[in-house]
């Protein structure tokens, strides 16, 4: 069996029966390349290397939909280009006619290009009416733009009423604000006199509490004095009434002395007689 080869790097692979090659290899292949300079042969590169970094993938993904956006920016450009040609064609078509048609009339009718007898005064008239709707027009034209200046004017007023209006209020919000602003810094103004007067209090709290502390101190202090002197005293009299006691009972034991003293002299004396 003949076999041809197909359009491929590899040149000795992919070979296809002759019959098949309209249906596999031939044609259907070329048509499926004709959506832009070998795209899906670029498709298919691609595809060969899916895997690899993300970065590679990302870069991969980035060309794909550069060359999609180049080639739907190309077929844009194609379309828009055939547009302006058939445009051109029809215009060009349509001036032409014309122009052939006032050859023809100018050929038949000599000096007036073909125009039947009367046929002026009616276009002389047509042209005046086409005047007369055409001043009607414009003056209509007129109209409706001084309606729409009456009506921007209007808009504009009603607009520079809405934002003076707005204006007034954004003003107001403001005034609002700068108040409680102000009554705020009072408030804490207040507040810190009040803080300042609350420890000036404490203050004068504090050295009455001092002072009181120290007149209890101090009465505690002569209280307990006069308890070790009246302490002292006490024992110092103690100790003289018994140094006293002491004194006494020797002045006792010494009259006592003389006493018998005397009572044994008087008793020898009587016993000598």
């Amino acid at each position: 069996m003949d076999f041809i080869e197909k359009d491929n790097k590899n040149n000795n692979k992919n070979k296809q029966p002759r019959d098949q090659a309209g249906r596999e290899g031939g044609s259907e292949g070329k048509k499926e390349d004709r959506d832009g300079d070998g795209e899906q042969r670029k498709r298919e590169k691609e595809n060969e290397w899916e895997g690899g970094s993300k970065r590679k993938k990302k870069g991969r993904k980035e060309g794909r939909k550069k060359r999609e956006r180049k080639r739907e920016r190309k077929e844009r450009e194609k379309g828009k280009e055939r547009e302006g040609r058939k445009e051109r064609r029809k215009k060009n078509s349509r001036k032409e006619r014309e122009r052939k048609e006032r050859e023809k009339r100018r050929r038949e009718g000599g000096g007036r290009e073909g125009r039947k007898k009367g046929e002026t005064k009616k276009k002389k008239e047509n042209k005046r009416d086409r005047e007369k709707e055409k001043e009607e027009g414009r003056k209509e034209k007129e109209r409706d733009k001084e309606k729409e200046r009456i009506r921007q004017r209007k808009r504009e007023r009603e607009r520079e009423r809405k934002e003076g209006r707005k204006e007034k209020e954004r003003d107001k919000e403001k005034e609002r604000i700068r108040q409680r602003k102000r009554e705020r810094e009072r408030e804490r103004k207040e507040g810190r006199k009040e803080k300042e007067r609350d420890k000036e209090k404490e203050r004068i709290r504090q050295r009455k509490r001092k002072r009181a502390r120290g007149r209890k101190e101090g009465k505690r202090e002569r209280q307990r004095k006069r308890i070790r002197q009246r302490k002292r005293e006490s024992g110092r009299e103690r100790k003289e009434g018994k140094k006293e006691k002491g004194r006494d009972k020797e002045r006792t034991r010494e009259t006592e002395k003389r006493e018998r003293e005397k009572e044994e002299e008087e008793g020898r004396k009587k016993g000598e007689k």
